[in-house]
């Protein structure tokens, strides 16, 4: 056998094997969530648990109104609180948030102040979470929700479902990003975030956009400590989480819905790049495996790529039969299609096909941030940059822009 054949066949058996991982995983997800209703006939839904709800807010995001009253008119049977909080009496939000406050006896609008030890983020949650720790009967689970998505109307009952059984420490959900229009970048970060959500339902992941929490967990686990100190809540409380062999259970009933999408390369990059480093921070295990991960498929693509090219230049000097490009070809679609599968329930009018052919350029950005996240020691969050110590303490903050 000569070297080309042996070099062919070494391709073909290492992809086989990244792709059999790759559908193992999406199936995986997929079945979670098509089972996962079934599965909650164990919790006991007629138990109610009180619920402060905590939503930063910082600008008028496009929908918020929508997003706004679709939080204040969730259908819970039990007591629950919702904290709008926003840095400071100047931000475009507060007006608004400060009316809808008004429409709900049980809705508040907190006012933070500017962060100066931890980032902005954490700095109005915790803000927030003492308003509700000084009340007489505070509430079960804190739950922690962006201000960008909108919440369906179970979305707490849903949530909080799980934590009826007292084994159940925590929960999150994932977005569902849903371009209006198809953009490069845009389309991208809806395909990114979509792959994290398939990884989400087979890890410890928790997203700070909709999790919850068990108030006294929260507090013996030191989650505030902790936030008073970092850069990224999600992932911090993901670290401790692992740390303390705490349970934390997947809802994706509660996945959240928007069309925020982020539609400049740069500022695409800067995202991924940003959870990647709080990853890198509090999880380095997990941040390491995504690299080699990532990068063992962009290797098996990339390789295919290069077979395909290969056997169609040879194809033309007669030298290969035509029919090895159209089944090299064929193996990279397939290939792709595997890392395609987080969006094939998709509803938003993009066919598969949009998927397929984005998922090339989205597994380069992701390699990109990926090895990137290396070589920084900061980050950038809605105008802001926080330096990052080894042990993930924020060491500076620089206001880059106003009002990002």
């Amino acid at each position: 056998m000569n070297i080309a054949a042996i070099t062919l066949s070494s391709i073909m058996i290492f992809t086989g094997i990244m792709l059999f991982i790759n559908l193992i995983m999406a199936m995986r997800s997929i079945m979670y969530r098509k089972l996962y209703k079934e599965s909650t006939a164990k919790y006991d839904s007629s138990k109610t648990l009180s619920a402060a709800i905590f939503m930063p807010c910082k600008g008028i995001e496009e929908g918020a109104e929508e997003y706004l009253d679709a939080m204040l008119k969730q259908e819970y049977a039990g007591e629950h609180r919702v904290y709008f909080i926003t840095e400071s009496e100047n931000d475009p939000a507060t007006a608004l948030l400060q009316k809808f406050a008004k429409t709900r006896s049980n809705a508040s609008v907190v006012i933070a102040g500017r962060a100066k030890e931890c980032c902005q983020k954490n700095h109005n949650l915790l803000a927030a979470i003492a308003k509700e720790q000084e009340r007489d009967n505070p509430a079960d689970i804190f739950v922690f929700a962006d201000a960008d998505v909108k919440p369906g109307k179970t979305w707490l009952k849903d949530l909080t479902l799980p934590m009826t059984d007292e084994s159940i420490h925590a929960t999150t959900a994932f977005r569902w990003l849903k371009p209006k229009k198809f953009t490069f970048w845009g389309t991208m970060h809806a395909m990114l975030s979509a792959y994290l959500g398939t990884l989400m339902s087979s890890s410890d992941g928790m997203w700070g956009g909709s999790m919850a929490v068990r108030r006294d967990v929260f507090m013996e686990a030191g989650v505030s400590n902790v936030w008073s100190k970092t850069a990224s809540d999600d992932i911090a409380l993901m670290s401790i989480i692992i740390k303390n062999n705490l349970k934390r259970e997947f809802v994706p009933v509660c996945q959240a819905e928007s069309e925020s999408v982020i539609n400049d390369g740069t500022a695409l990059y800067e995202w991924f790049l940003r959870q990647v480093q709080y990853l890198k921070i509090h999880c380095p295990i997990h941040w390491i495996t995504s690299i080699i991960f990532t990068g063992l498929n962009l290797l098996s693509a990339s390789s295919l790529l290069a077979v395909a090219f290969w056997t169609a230049m040879n194809s033309v000097t007669g030298s290969i039969n035509p029919l090895a490009c159209v089944f090299a070809i064929a193996a990279f679609l397939i290939f792709m299609a595997s890392l395609s599968l987080s969006r094939l329930e998709g509803k938003e009018g993009q066919g598969f096909a949009t998927w397929l052919i984005m998922s090339f350029p989205s597994l380069i950005m992701g390699f990109a941030s990926l090895t990137g996240s290396i070589f920084r020691n900061s980050i950038i969050w809605r105008g802001i940059r926080y330096g990052i110590n080894p042990d993930g303490t924020v060491s500076y903050i620089k206001v880059e822009k106003e009002n990002a």
